[in-house]
This record gives C-alpha cells, structure tokens and sequence, in this order.
C-alpha cells in the first residue's frame, strides 16, 4: 500500500481546492461514475474537468461529482451558491445510483448519510467546508490499496493555531467483527479555529460521524465522537502527556471512537482509528516530526502535527506556511 501525497497546495478558492481533492482521489485509484457542472449531467463520468466556473468547472452553482472509493465506499459532493459552502453525503456499499439525478440534484443510495450540509437532493441547503477564498494552503494524502484512507486539511496562510477545514476517512481497528462498516468519517464544522482539537473532534455536536449496527435493526449514522485518555484526575491524552522518557521524543496514542450513553441510542464502541493519532502534547501552530529520531535517515518528518491530532506526511517535503 502506498501513501499519496499532494502537498503545500494554495488554491485560490474553495471549488479548485475541491477540484484539487477530486483529482488526487482519482490517482489513488477512485472513480466519478456520475457528475455534472450545473448546466449538463454527465450520467456516465466525470464531468468536472476544472475548478473555475463555466463549461465543466466545479466553480458553478450546483456543480456536483459522485466520488466512489475502490472499496465502494462513496459520496457525493455538491457546491453551493458560493465556493465556501457544500452539501455532502456518504454511501458505504449501496452507492449512488438511485433518486432522480440532474444537472442540479445529486443521485441518492439507500445507505447513504449526509456528512455536511442539510435539506434535500432536491433542495439542497450547504454548511461552510472552507474558510475566505485565498487563505489557505491545502494538505491532502490517499492511500492506494485497502484498507482505503484519506485525509484533506487546510491550514491558514502565516501558520498560527488555526486549522481551517479537515476531512478524514478513517478505517479502523479493534472493532466488532459484526461491524459491516469499520470507517470513520469527518468533515469539520466550519471554519476557524482548531478543527481537529478535543473540542471539535471529540464533541457530541461537532465530532466524526459513522454507522452503528449497520446492516442490522436499528442501523444509524450519526455522530460518534474521539475518545480522550484519562485517569482520575481528568484528561492525560491528548495534551496532557509529557515525552517519552527514554527517548525525548513526542508520544503519540491511537485514537479511539465510541458513542456515550448520553449521546442516545444506538450507543457504544467503535474502534480504533489507523489514519489520526491522538498528540501526547500540544504544539501552537502545525508542524512536522519525526517519531524515530534514531532511524535512518535522521530527522524524517513523517507526520503532519494539525491540532491535538498528528497525520501521515511523505518524509521529505518541508512544510509551507
């Protein structure tokens, strides 16, 4: 399995960034059975060859794609009357074949869940995925063989603590053998602040979203927050949770998702996610690290630091803030 990156990315706006997403998935080995540009309806392929507006761009209002994993997992992403706000939703083997699909209204699956945004196929309403247009720099990686992952951030022009927007497919382990969809998947509340910090990630409100029981009585796809590690005394993970004593260099922790009691049925263990690791400490602004400072070469930065959580990154691109 490899890791592909597309790195340091500065789209211009919130429909290149997204166009920019389309293509690398494509590279990994996805596909787009279905699209339009707003205008024309393409039931058969990729319609959306550019990100700007007019003729088969993703700039338009009601431009959409339908984006199916090599797994079969899919979505569809559809953009709004603007480049910051879009409607997303998410199939796990049904895919989205079904509904009345146009040049201005998504197909539907009878699996499917809506990750962002809100209304319906045929009057769909957006959330903001992207901050103001220009701002960011855009991170992404795909993997090419199972178990399929990715992820999207976007991180502010100058650095700082913000993370404007993270998207993450997570596939996991430790869980449930009767667990017919293993996957975790987040789109981040809009658009300032720490996107992948405990009060986002790990919230009941704002946090990851995934099946439980799916394929059973009672099946569900709702919020399924990241668990925090914690003794007595509270939270020791992430933040709270000094250097390895040994070797001095940053622990990190697997981070596992459950849905408490509170939250309403269904209810219960996840698992474990393989893409996000939960940061033993904090860092004030997005860096790269090396967790084996030993190895060979030294000082490979193979993850990207986002918030309390770390992700995957090649190892030998620098980091443009």
């Amino acid at each position: 399995m490899a890791q592909l990156f597309t790195l340091n990315a500065q789209p211009s706006t919130g429909a290149i960034a997204m166009f920019n997403f389309k293509e690398a998935a494509k590279v990994a080995g996805a596909t787009v059975p279905r699209s339009s540009d707003g205008t024309t309806y393409n039931a058969s392929g990729d319609q959306i060859t550019t990100g700007a507006s007019g003729a088969g761009g993703m700039a338009n209002t009601n431009a959409w794609f339908a984006l199916v994993l090599p797994d079969g997992r899919s979505y569809t992403i559809q953009r709004m009357t603007v480049d910051i706000a879009w409607r997303v939703k998410y199939s796990v083997s049904a895919g989205f074949t079904g509904g009345s699909p146009s040049a201005t209204r998504v197909p539907s699956a009878t699996d499917e869940g809506v990750v962002k945004g809100a209304g319906t196929d045929a009057s769909p309403t957006g959330a903001n995925l992207f901050n103001t247009n220009n701002t960011y720099y855009q991170h992404m990686m795909f993997t090419n063989a199972a178990p399929y992952a990715f992820y999207c951030v976007q991180i502010a022009i100058g650095g700082g603590a913000s993370q404007l927007f993270a998207w993450l497919h997570d596939p996991l382990t430790n869980y449930d053998l009767l667990d017919q969809d293993p996957t975790i998947v987040y789109i981040s509340d809009t658009g300032t602040g720490g996107v992948l910090q405990v009060t986002n990630y790990a919230s009941g409100s704002s946090g990851p979203f995934g099946w439980l029981k799916y394929g059973l009585a009672g099946a569900t796809f709702q919020r399924i927050p990241a668990l925090t590690y914690s003794d007595s005394s509270g939270q020791i993970i992430p933040t709270n949770c000094p250097t390895n004593p040994h070797s001095g260099v940053d622990d990190e922790f697997p981070v596992p998702y459950g849905r408490k009691t509170a939250l309403g049925v269904p209810v219960g263990w996840k698992g474990l996610g393989t893409l996000a690791r939960w940061r033993g400490q904090d860092r004030s602004t997005p860096s790269l690290i090396d967790l084996d400072p030993t190895g060979s070469p030294a000082q490979v930065k193979n993850r990207l630091v986002v918030g309390h959580v770390s992700l995957p990154w090649d190892g030998a691109t620098a980091l443009v803030i």
